[in-house]
Order: structure tokens, then sequence, then C-alpha cells
């Protein structure tokens, strides 16, 4: 009994010891998948068991550190590096690959693909450098773009180029070529390029263009002066024009002028002058006058266009006229009543019918400035005093009429000259007798009244 006293606790130890081990034990552990950290706490026993609770498939080529059947252990980190199906379509065909590399150059490695000069991997249809790592996808889609070859001529010279590009215009840029808008390409940049492609490119060349007050320094490939001005974003407007013209080609200086032209119609109103005609009028004597009607100033419109080039008007051109108010003459009427009447002068009574105030002068024949002091009147007398001269116009009516001056006497109209006043009259001297005198004086024009033809009822 005493034995059995001592064998019961011991057996009580051994069986709570063998639940302690056989007892699941929890494990905090870390799964790393491409990268990204997963924190896991686990009751598992293995590395394989561990994934299988994250619910992860595992594939062959997938690769697993440490090995599936290692033991958990508490913190242990587990790193999983998936593999990708690589579908790769090459010269026609395409080969398939399950690896885990990131690169793309190891792929063709292990496939046994090589790339010639210029030839161009896509992923997923982008373009990818082969060097570059690709992050991880269940399935990647790549195609090797083979290179064509084509010329370029550039600067005189023919050069030998391959690429893979899909356009001529990228191609170029690849090559190294930078293009700008004003340069040339044939075929355009975005031709698609092909084998044997012969490209050409002309660089642009450099213009002045004066515009708006501004001197601007551009470059352009176009080859006359319109393509030019419409490559660099100053197409004309309108009246506009260009010098050279847009038609020729691109001057040699490169020097090109765009002239600004506007024009503007304007309407505007000038007066129009009245004229005045002379009526008689029988009841009224003589040098008096009266208004029958007043003249009225009439208004004309014009249609004008004017043109300014570069803000500065060149020209104005009347395109149309017409009346707006119609003038209205002036009537004068001048009187036609002769009436005789006397007068006591120094020289006695005389009889007169007409009496008009003028400016008298005095001349004698040496006293006309000329080197022949002989002298004959107009209507051929022989100059002396008692004659007299008018103007023109007057003496070709009044010629062999008479009339009477205070202080001087009566004269016969008989001579001719420059007058130096409208109303004007020259007293004829000899030499011997000549005064030199000029002023205002009322004349008499004597009896008998000449015929009606002979008189100048308004006198010019």
């Amino acid at each position: 009994m005493k034995q059995l006293r001592f064998i019961l606790p011991i057996l009580a130890i051994l069986v709570v010891a063998l639940v302690i081990l056989l007892s699941p034990t929890s494990h905090h552990i870390t799964i790393l998948v491409e990268g990204q950290a997963m924190p896991l706490t686990t009751s598992a026993n293995t590395v394989q068991e561990a994934l299988q609770d994250t619910g992860i498939t595992l594939s062959p080529e997938d690769q697993v550190t440490p090995d599936l059947n290692t033991r958990l252990s508490e913190g242990m980190q587990i790193e999983l590096i998936q593999a990708s199906r690589i579908t790769l379509f090459v010269d026609g065909g395409k080969k398939h690959l399950t690896t885990i590399s990131r690169i793309p150059a190891e792929w063709l490695d292990e496939i046994g693909i090589t790339l010639l000069e210029g030839d161009q991997l896509a992923i997923n249809g982008e373009a990818a450098g082969l060097d570059q790592p690709i992050p991880y996808q269940t399935a990647i889609s790549a195609e090797v773009v083979r290179s064509v070859p084509f010329s370029l001529v550039h600067a005189g010279e023919r050069i030998s180029l391959r690429s893979a590009a899909p356009t001529v215009g990228q191609a170029l840029w690849e090559a190294g070529y930078i293009l700008s808008e004003s340069d040339l390409v044939e075929p355009a940049p975005e031709t698609p390029l092909t084998e044997y492609l012969s490209v050409q490119l002309t660089p642009g060349k450099q213009i002045q263009v004066e515009t708006d007050g501004k001197h601007l320094n551009l470059t352009t490939s176009a080859n006359s002066v319109g393509e030019a001005l419409s490559q660099v974003g100053l197409s004309l407007q309108g009246l506009d024009y260009s010098i050279p013209d847009t038609d020729a080609p691109l001057p040699t200086d490169g020097n090109i002028q765009i002239v600004r032209v506007k024009e503007d119609v304007l309407i505007t109103q000038e007066p129009i002058a009245f004229t005045t005609t002379y009526q008689p009028v029988p009841e009224l004597e003589i040098d008096n006058f009266n208004v029958i009607q007043t003249g009225q100033i009439g208004v004309q419109a014009q249609r004008v266009r004017i043109r300014f080039e570069n803000g500065e008007e060149i020209s104005r051109e009347v395109e149309d006229q017409w009346t707006l108010i119609d003038p209205v003459d002036r009537i004068e009427g001048y009187g036609t009543q002769i009436v005789i009447r006397t007068e006591m002068t120094a020289d006695g009574p005389i009889e007169y019918w007409r009496k008009v105030e003028l400016y008298a002068t005095s001349y004698s024949p040496c006293n006309l400035g000329v080197d022949w002091c002989g002298y004959t009147t107009a209507a051929g007398d022989t100059m002396r005093k008692g004659l007299a001269g008018v103007k023109p116009a007057w003496f070709r009516v009044m010629v062999g009429q008479y009339v009477y001056v205070p202080n001087y006497g009566p004269a016969k109209i008989s001579d001719t000259g420059a007058s130096i006043n409208n109303y004007w009259i020259d007293l004829a001297y000899t030499d011997e007798e000549y005064i030199g005198w000029h002023t205002w004086t009322p004349v008499y024009f004597l009896t008998p009244v000449p015929p009606e033809e002979n008189i100048l009822y308004v006198l010019p």
C-alpha cells in the first residue's frame, strides 16, 4: 500500500505532461508574399500547412523559403515568390514560360530568343525595358517587335537606321532626332514605318516677321511665304497682305512683313453752295437792288471708304454721293428804271441819268512808266485831259459815253486798263497838266441816255 501511494502521484504527473504534449500549439508568424507582409497566428505545424491555412495555392514553379516541410517556430518569417505564366509572341509564333523571374531579359534567355538592333519588347501592349523589373501578375503577355531597316537623308547625308517604332516620327525620336514644328519630314511623321523606307528630314529655316509693331524670329519648313505664315500661326485675315506676296518663295534674307489692312465706311455731309441770279425790276431805279428770293445752302451726302494699313490712313475713296437737300438759288432784283436828274457843279449845271461812287486815279503818257511817252487810248484817241479809262468789262459797253467827275470835269470813256478796284475810273492828263491824285468820288453819267444794250444795269 505504501508503494501504491508513491506510484499514483507520478502517474498523474505523466498524464498531465502527455496532455500538454498532445495539445495543439499556436505560432505567431509572418508570410511575405511578393514583398508584402502578412501576419498570421496559426496552429499549423509546418510551412506548407501554414500556407494552406491562408488559402494560397502553390504551383510547382513557386519559390518558398524555408522549405515546405519545415516545422513552424514562434516568430518565423516565410517568403513566397510566385511564378508568372508568360506568353511570348515572336516571329509569327508564340512561346510559353512559367517563371519567378521578374526581368524580361531573363525570360528571353530562358526561352532562347535573341533581340537584334532596334528590336523592342512590349509587355501587355506597352514598351518595356529588358532590365526593368515587371510587377507580379498571374499571366503576362509579351511581344517581341522586330525592327525594320530604313534610311534617313539629313544635311545632305544618307544614314542607315533600324527601328521597331510604328511611325516615322517615333523612329526618328528614338534615333535621337528631336523634331520641331518647323522641321519638314517627308513622308509625314505619322506615316507607318515600313521596311527600307527612305525618310528626308529638312530642318526649319530662320525667318523674321514684322507684324503688329513687333519683330518675331521664327523657324519654318515651308517653301512659300503664305505657307510659312500659316505654319507659324500668323495667317492673313480679310484684306491683310504680306511683303513679299503669299505666293512668293521665302526671301533669301528671311524678312517678311505683314500689312494689317482695315477699311472703314464713313457717311459725310458737305454743303452745296447756292448760286445768285439777277432779275430786272422795271419799277426799281437803276443801281438799286432788292432780294426777290433768299438763297439756301443745300446738303450733299457721300459714302467714303477709308483704308488703313498698319493703323495709318492710306486713302479715301468716294464710293457714292447723293443730295439730301437741294440748294435754293438767291434771286436779286436790280433796277432798270432810268430817272433823269440835274445838279449844279463847279463847272455849271449837268444833266445825268446815273450816279456811281468810283475810285478815281490819274495818269498821263510819260507817267505810265513806259520808254515812249506817245500814247493812244484803246478807243484811238490821243492822250489828253477829258478822257477816262475803266475796267475792260465796263469799257466794252460804255466806250464813248460821257461822265462828269467833280474836281476833274467832263470825260469821255476812251481807255481801258487793269483796275485796282472793281469800281474804278482812271482820269487822263497831258504830261504838262498832270496832277497825281486818287480818291473816292461820285461819277455822274451824263445824258443822253445810251441805248439799252450799252447800259450795264448791274456793274460787274
